[in-house]
């Protein structure tokens, strides 16, 4: 490109970073114009921005030919998972395989808006996308080294289908108009989705499934969530204001599992009386009620079937939400978002299970699982007749015992 030397604009003071063979400088005026050619950028660089300087050439000023941190990009990684919060960053256990398999790589991640929160922050992760629109332009203008969709979702299947990759892994969509397996790995995990029989029969879990499914090592079948200090702090200091010391323990009880699930939810009757049991054994001990929004109503009226018992926290952004729970000493919650949260976070769990696979769930050692007999245990429906359900055999008393061991272990 040449300059253009009779343009006014040029006449003070411009400096370019360049290198090179083809770097020309030639002074004018007061400042130094440098001939660049488009191919001295390095556009496979993870830190290369299209549009604008990198972070660390506004930083350190410094060239991409001399930069010490450039970092090249030799495969491009596909992930969707467009499923509920809970499913997305439980899926992230997936990422520490990725890296391992693909040392270079560039990983997207496409996934729904109530997803993202729980994916900001990951240092495996390089592009979040969650508008569909984006969605579209990069499937029809990018290619990718591998595209991985775990999920059979009619619209997780056809985004991989539109995928350019030249290898795909997991549920794609067929022109006959039905979810297909790419690879002899993702049949499993198609099948388990499609037979309750199958789904109450395995006993392997979620983690080592989708690794297989992606023909991955499991490296290490925790979730990754990354908070910032600022989210720590904060959590902290509302705690504080709110009363809780955490030299007594503190017991966090996430009350509902969401709307989606609703037999999941343990019973407003067995918590009241675990709450009276436990201040009654020892009243030291803090008890937070934790959810969102579907679960206010309730922590309202555990709030008034327990006065001075328990401490409400609130409702919160999903990651404030997740900093609160890390502060708690023991997290006593069914198959909801909050167990995921509470395994990334190391906490120490007591799980409830019912209508969903436990053995699909790995606690990571850090957990204990109860559950009923019954034979219609995993059943996955939504609603059920039943009565006494599996969920209301889940005694108090039972679970408070298993909250007194899982305690003297820490």
């Amino acid at each position: 490109m040449e300059i253009d030397r009779s343009n006014p604009a040029l006449a003070g003071a411009i400096n370019y970073c360049c290198w090179g063979e083809n770097k020309r400088e030639r002074t004018r005026g007061k400042g130094t114009i440098v001939h660049m050619e488009p191919k001295d950028f390095a556009y496979q660089c993870r830190h290369f921005r299209n549009d604008r300087p990198c972070l660390f050439h506004k930083k350190e000023g410094v060239s991409c030919f001399s930069c010490p941190h450039k970092d090249i990009v030799d495969q491009r990684i596909l992930v969707i998972k467009l499923d509920s919060p809970g499913d997305v960053l439980r899926t992230t256990c997936l990422l520490p395989g990725l890296k391992r398999a693909y040392p270079s790589s560039h990983v997207t991640w496409m996934t729904r808006n109530a997803g993202r929160p729980l994916l900001e922050n990951n240092p495996f992760i390089d592009r979040i996308v969650d508008q569909w629109e984006e969605m579209f332009a990069i499937l029809q203008t990018e290619n990718f080294y591998v595209a991985i969709n775990p999920d059979a979702s009619p619209q997780a299947a056809r985004l991989l289908q539109m995928a350019n990759a030249d290898e795909k892994l997991g549920m794609a969509w067929s022109a006959a108009g039905h979810v297909l397996c790419c690879n002899q790995e993702a049949e499993q995990w198609l099948l388990l989705g499609l037979s309750d029989d199958l789904k109450r029969a395995n006993r392997e879990t979620y983690q080592a499934l989708i690794h297989r499914l992606c023909c991955l090592d499991l490296i290490d079948p925790r979730p990754l969530l990354y908070l910032t200090d600022r989210e720590k702090d904060f959590a902290k200091e509302y705690l504080q204001n709110l009363g809780v010391n955490r030299q007594s323990p503190v017991i966090g009880i996430n009350t509902g599992a969401g709307l989606r699930w609703p037999q999941k939810s343990w019973t407003l009757e067995q918590q009241i009386r675990l709450i009276h049991l436990t201040k009654q054994k020892y009243p030291e001990w803090q008890i937070l009620l934790l959810g969102g929004p579907e679960e206010e109503e309730r922590n309202q009226n555990l709030e008034e079937s327990c006065p001075e018992l328990v401490i409400n926290t609130g409702l919160h952004p999903v990651r404030t939400f997740a900093a609160i729970v890390e502060l708690t000493h023991l997290l006593l919650t069914a198959d909801t978002l909050a167990l995921h949260l509470g395994l990334a976070l190391n906490r120490q769990i007591v799980a409830l299970f019912g209508p969903t696979s436990a053995s699909e769930i790995d606690l990571c050692g850090s957990g204990d699982k109860l559950f009923t007999d019954l034979d219609c245990l995993c059943c996955y429906r939504i609603h059920c007749n039943k009565s006494p359900n599996c969920m209301n055999l889940l005694a108090a008393e039972k679970v408070l015992a298993t909250i007194e061991d899982r305690l003297q272990k820490i």
